[in-house]
């Protein structure tokens, strides 16, 4: 066997899978990292400590959450979604089995040194099924009005 053609195929077949497993770990977004003592970036958040129980992932700016926050349920189905903005947070709860259960937004809110978290405007809830059943109106966390379907 000639050792010249083994090494010249050899060599770019070993570069290959090197540049391949380097961008794979190179592309990888940096989690869980913290400026200036606070959360900042793509967060990844466990229920356990194996990290086999995913219970929530999203982004954030400053120390606080930002864009689209997910949590799971402990079976690994979507449990809830918010949407940060800069007014509210739109969010939407799920039944474990897919179907939603609610949706709404809420507001955060300083209120003295307390950061307040609150139901804001009409929310919709809905059956296992997947069925509306009844909309409640909120103010700053209080139900003003429910309307059953």
């Amino acid at each position: 066997m000639n050792l010249k053609l083994v090494r010249s195929a050899f060599i770019p077949i070993l570069l290959t899978v090197f540049a391949t497993e380097a961008d794979a770990w190179f592309l990888q977004p940096k989690r869980n990292q913290q400026m200036n003592g606070v959360r900042h970036g793509y967060w990844v958040i466990y229920a356990d400590s194996a990290k086999t129980i995913l219970e929530s992932r999203g982004h954030c700016r400053n120390g606080h959450e930002t864009g689209t926050w997910k949590y799971y349920h402990e079976n690994g189905k979507l449990r809830k979604i918010e949407r940060f903005s800069k007014q509210r947070i739109r969010t939407k709860y799920f039944y474990e089995n897919g179907k939603r259960k609610s949706a709404g937004n809420a507001m955060l809110r300083m209120e003295g040194e307390s950061l307040h978290y609150f139901y804001q405007g009409p929310w919709k809830y809905y059956n296992e099924d997947g069925v509306l059943k009844s909309i409640v109106i909120y103010e700053r966390g209080e139900e003003i009005k429910t309307i059953t379907k």
